[in-house]
């Protein structure tokens, strides 16, 4: 596993508590009805959510991507204020390197890296 984390700030540098993350695992499904951890014999599946606490952070436990078949999978991450439901989404791609932790900033991947399935 891999922490992967984030701190949220207003654009004043006034963190931002309560901001709600949604983290789904992505992967072109035309290779594989299910991602999997082939080592763990583990199907991997489903949304988790999670949130910024008073100081804007937020963190959480991933599976590198280089563990999951089928290959080039990636997760996507929306951050939404509960405010006024203004959300940003992004997809990052988590390495074996990112052990023990690794901000989301130095993961996310630009427009071209992304997977032609996308």
């Amino acid at each position: 596993m891999a922490t992967i984390f984030n701190n949220v700030d207003r654009v004043a540098g006034d963190p931002l508590s309560s901001v709600l993350v949604t983290i789904v695992l992505l992967w072109d499904t035309s290779e594989s009805p299910m991602a999997k951890i082939e080592d763990e014999d583990t199907i991997v599946r489903g949304t988790y959510g999670t949130s910024t606490d008073l100081d804007g952070h937020w963190e959480v436990d991933l599976v590198p991507n280089d563990e999951i078949t089928p290959v080039d999978s990636v997760y996507k991450i929306t951050e939404r204020l509960s405010t006024n439901n203004d959300s940003i989404t992004y997809y990052i791609s988590v390495p074996d390197s990112a052990t023990p932790t690794s901000w989301i900033g130095d993961i996310i991947l630009s427009q071209e890296e992304l997977p032609s399935w996308i």
